[in-house]
């Protein structure tokens, strides 16, 4: 009996190893017109200008810090200005620009598409729409952690969110202090 099953268990190992016979396919050649490749000649490449770095505008520690405090002197009043609703007031601190570029019905539209708004149904359709519906929710509590001088009349304003910086406002010092630009 023993060796019914040691030949049984050989041939099933033996007939398991074997691969079966797979027969090759036919390939029929196929005469293939030779085509003569068309010669291109290359245009002239593009040249490639490495992007320049804007100079960094220095400032002396005495200035960045008298700077510092007059624009967290400013964004406080800011902050009560936009905490309060106070549109009229609002409108005196912005550049002719701001008011141009974000008063814009264009720009307005574009941003009423804005799924949060859009989740909301607001549309805004002027400068006041944008107040209210923008700039009150985003900017009423506003804190400045750092400044950034672009030139000597103009900062970037930034806060610090999640160990990324963030700049909040772009201002420019004028005769009358300083107001919101673009």
């Amino acid at each position: 009996m023993k060796k019914i099953l040691y030949i049984l268990i050989t041939i099933l190992l033996l007939t398991s190893c074997l691969t079966p016979k797979v027969e090759t396919p036919v390939v029929e050649e196929k005469v293939v017109e030779k085509v003569e490749p068309e010669v291109i000649t290359p245009k002239e490449e593009p040249k490639i200008i490495p992007e320049e770095k804007p100079e960094v505008f220095v400032v002396t520690e005495e200035e960045y810090d008298k700077t510092f405090d007059q624009i967290e002197v400013f964004i406080s009043d800011l902050n009560k200005t936009i905490s309060s609703g106070d549109f009229v007031t609002w409108q005196t601190l912005l550049s002719e620009s701001y008011i141009d570029k974000y008063g814009d019905t264009k720009f307005l539209q574009e941003l009423s598409d804005n799924p949060v708004l859009k989740d909301y149904g607001i549309k805004l359709k002027k400068l006041r729409d944008y107040f209210n519906y923008v700039v009150i929710p985003s900017r009423s509590n506003v804190v400045i952690d750092e400044i950034q001088f672009i030139d000597e009349n103009k900062i970037k304003a930034l806060t610090f969110t999640n160990n990324q910086k963030f700049v909040v406002y772009l201002l420019i010092r004028t005769d009358n202090g300083w107001i919101i630009s673009d």
